[in-house]
């Protein structure tokens, strides 16, 4: 009899239009996060699929990372003119 696997090994795959609710972006956004900022992802035929958990900690790191520096350059713009 197999060994019952706990839930939080269990893996949960995502189809694209899942990943674009999730995250609140389109699938042109996610196309360029996969090819220009390594976001996760498996492409299974014609399909993407996604991990959730591997997407949830994409998305914590690339915030840490990102997150600063495209903030202290919006800080550092004013109406098109850099202080």
């Amino acid at each position: 009899m197999p060994a019952e696997t706990p839930e939080k090994d269990i893996k949960r795959y995502l189809k694209m239009r899942d990943v674009c609710e999730y995250l609140s972006v389109t699938d042109e956004t996610i196309c360029k996060w996969i090819r220009n900022e390594g976001m996760p992802a498996h492409k299974i035929g014609k399909q993407w699929l996604f991990s959730q958990q591997e997407i949830d900690s994409w998305v914590v790191s690339h915030n840490s990372k990102g997150g600063k520096a495209k903030k202290s350059r919006a800080s550092q713009d004013i109406g098109g003119v850099q202080k």
